[in-house]
């Protein structure tokens, strides 16, 4: 393990996080952690331009915890 994070360290894989970019915006990547960052970027990207939160399952459940409830109201007051 030492031996390990000695030569990460002297290599300094992890050190490269900036992603180059072509001229149409697309990321010239070549190792697989870049093009994950890279497509987790865009994928913020497309979630904020359309006002998508991110995906939570704690939020999910209380939306559809809340849609039940409205749901049971409105039933509610129609009777």
């Amino acid at each position: 393990q030492k031996f390990r994070t000695m030569l990460i360290e002297r290599e300094g894989l992890y050190d490269k996080t900036d992603i180059e970019y072509d001229e149409f915006g697309r990321p010239v990547a070549k190792e697989t952690h870049q093009l994950a960052q890279a497509n987790d970027e865009k994928n913020r990207k497309l979630r904020e331009a359309f006002g998508i939160g991110e995906y939570d399952k704690k939020k999910k459940a209380e939306q559809k915890l809340e849609e039940a409830k409205e749901i049971e109201r409105r039933k509610a007051e129609l009777v």
